[in-house]
């Protein structure tokens, strides 16, 4: 004897919408700071404007993915689309590539910010360097 397990589609559907509509109010009350760049990032930055409703869909997808760059990178991937608002993280990856073909490319896949928007930001990230010591290279 076989036990078979009855999903009511329209159930699912409806915990779908409920989990869309926390992830995306989530994302809406995300700041993302237009003032500070990065040139480096780590795992803070990264997850700082992600929706901590997918960044726990996504390790419940996938246990290994529980707070890792790739979930972060899915994460700011999500938010960009969903805000229409570029990430800190985009931000500092484009800096931090600086190779037009390349920044294209990622572009497209929506990971970074487009080359001519990196250019735009390099004066802000110089300025905030220099008024940043921790940010300056060594002598």
């Amino acid at each position: 004897m076989r036990l078979e397990l009855s999903i009511d589609e329209d159930s699912v559907e409806i915990e779908l919408e409920k989990v869309t509509d926390q992830i995306v109010r989530d994302v809406n009350e995300s700041v993302v700071d237009d003032n500070n760049y990065h040139a480096r990032f780590d795992m803070d930055i990264a997850l700082d404007c992600v929706s901590s409703t997918l960044l726990s869909l996504l390790s419940k997808l996938y246990t290994k993915l529980n707070h890792t760059l790739p979930v972060a990178l899915i994460g700011n991937i999500a938010t960009n689309v969903i805000s229409g608002r570029f990430t800190t993280l985009q931000i500092a990856l484009g800096i931090v590539l600086n190779r037009k073909g390349l920044i294209g490319q990622l572009y497209d896949f929506l990971v970074s910010r487009s080359c001519d928007e990196v250019l735009l930001f390099k004066p802000s990230v110089a300025a905030t360097a220099v008024s940043n010591a921790s940010l300056r290279g060594n002598p």
